[in-house]
């Protein structure tokens, strides 16, 4: 095969994976999730912004920390899945939020049918999807707020002290702003992984 028939394949051949991945991005645009403007209670209390995501994913850029772990699968193999984490420990406060509610003590308390209903409840009150696209503004429920302050001290702690076992030293993030910031990032991380897709199952 001559060099003039090698070059011209090359060429075609980048041509082609170009115009698949531009495609890909415009196709993508219709599937990417919001980042809602507003983050709100059931009392329409503002608990975080747009801008908040926005930062603490800027947060989570400049420090490195795809370096030491990833974000929805897609990152290091060294470290913990964030989002994963965090929704564990979304689910860890739903669940205690709802064991107290209904039956007055702890979750680990709980025994056999108690666990189970609440481990129901805790899975639709995660699924649900409470994101109005009209307003832009999504509403957390009582025990989604009990698991947004169990994410936000989990990092604080994390990322001020450290976490050895994980590579963190101690203030891996440096500021109390930035380290509220990049949990309420990893809250929209765990959110966007755990909701039902308007109209999907």
């Amino acid at each position: 095969m001559s060099i003039r028939v090698l070059k011209w394949a090359a060429i075609l051949s980048f041509i082609v994976a170009m115009v698949i991945l531009v495609g890909g991005r415009f196709s993508m645009n219709d599937e990417l999730p919001p980042y809602p403007g507003k983050v709100v209670d059931a009392d329409g209390k503002v608990l975080f912004t747009k801008s908040d995501i926005m930062a603490g994913q800027g947060v989570y850029q400049r420090y490195g920390l795809m370096d030491h772990g990833a974000v929805w699968g897609h990152g290091s193999q060294r470290g913990p899945e964030f989002s994963a984490s965090t929704l564990h420990f979304m689910a860890e406060a739903a669940q205690d939020y709802f064991a107290t509610k209904d039956h007055g003590k702890p979750y680990k308390q709980l025994q056999g049918l108690e666990k189970e209903i609440v481990d129901v409840k805790v899975k639709m009150e995660i699924k649900a999807n409470r994101y109005d696209p009209q307003k832009d503004v999504l509403l957390l429920t009582a025990a989604q707020v009990k698991g947004l302050e169990q994410v936000v001290q989990h990092w604080e702690k994390t990322f001020k002290d450290g976490e050895r076992r994980y590579g963190f030293l101690a203030n891996t993030v440096p500021s109390k702003e930035e380290r509220l910031q990049i949990s309420r990032f990893f809250f929209w991380t765990a959110w966007v992984a755990s909701t039902l897709r308007p109209g999907k199952d």
